[in-house]
């Protein structure tokens, strides 16, 4: 599934950033994901054949939407693949950022940080290479409070991710005791 994803939303960046079209794509895949979200049962239906699906993809959406986003959501519903339009959505706006040069951090943590501790966990961050260091007074950090963390935190910023969490650093002893 990963590799699926992987595929077709870095399939589906180049063709925007080659089309000068990437925060509208992104923009555009964030409301189709929004109003499709009821009608999954349509898209995920073998029985409703693709031509009907891709029919109303073209009426729902054809009018406003940039023709690429259009044949993308068209061609999830070819492949049957409309399963993967959340983490395709989610996938996308990390690249998209990155692309467009944004840096947005997601960051999981378990309670909310200060400003100070926001800027150590920036300097972290470039030290790790996970931002540019050039940015990392200005990237905007997104914070969601996650208690399940215990501490530490886990951080994404364009597809890639440095966790750093309690949680994992338990986990992680106890897998290889039983692999």
């Amino acid at each position: 599934m990963r590799a699926r994803v992987a595929t077709l939303t870095h399939a589906l960046l180049f063709a925007a950033e080659q089309m000068g079209s990437v925060a509208r794509v992104d923009q555009e895949l964030q409301e189709a994901e929004a109003a499709l979200a009821q009608f999954t049962w349509f898209f995920q239906n073998p029985e409703i054949k693709v031509t009907e699906q891709t029919g109303a993809l073209q009426d729902v959406f054809g009018s406003h939407f940039d023709p690429l986003s259009v044949q993308f959501l068209c061609l999830l519903a070819e492949k049957r693949s409309f399963r993967f339009l959340p983490d395709i959505v989610q996938t996308f706006v990390a690249l998209a950022e990155k692309s467009l040069g944004k840096v947005v951090v997601r960051l999981a943590i378990p309670y909310q940080p200060d400003e100070a501790l926001l800027a150590k966990i920036r300097e972290v961050l470039a030290l790790r290479g996970l931002i540019p260091a050039a940015q990392k007074e200005t990237a905007e950090i997104v914070v969601n409070t996650d208690e399940s963390l215990i501490g530490g935190f886990a951080a994404e910023y364009g597809g890639m991710v440095l966790d750093m969490s309690l949680k994992t650093l338990f986990q992680a002893p106890a897998r290889s005791w039983f692999f």
